[in-house]
């Protein structure tokens, strides 16, 4: 058994090539997007029955080292800052 981290990423699905593209350069391979999640947060709710993707969020689920984790959680802070969305860091362990 080895010891992980899950990160798990809610992001306006405009945001959405950003987040492959640091996954990517952060070399995290393995992951699984689910467009069009809906939900509610601090800027409302939100679902997928608008005109365009814009308003939908999209999710972003992965398992790595802690060490890349942190640093995917570092690259998007900055995104979630100013569009807003959540990023959880959790501790798994992969059999």
């Amino acid at each position: 058994m080895k010891p992980q981290k899950k990160v798990e990423i809610i992001i306006e699905s405009v945001q959405k090539n950003k987040i492959i593209t640091f996954l990517e350069k952060l070399e995290i391979n393995g992951y699984s997007v689910i467009p069009s999640v809906m939900g509610k947060g601090a800027h409302g709710y939100h679902d997928s029955k608008g005109l365009s993707n814009t308003l939908s969020n999209t999710y972003f689920m992965t398992i790595c080292s802690s060490e890349k984790a942190h640093e995917l959680a570092q690259a998007i802070k900055p995104l979630i800052d100013r569009y807003g969305g959540i990023c959880i860091l959790s501790d798994v362990t992969i059999l």
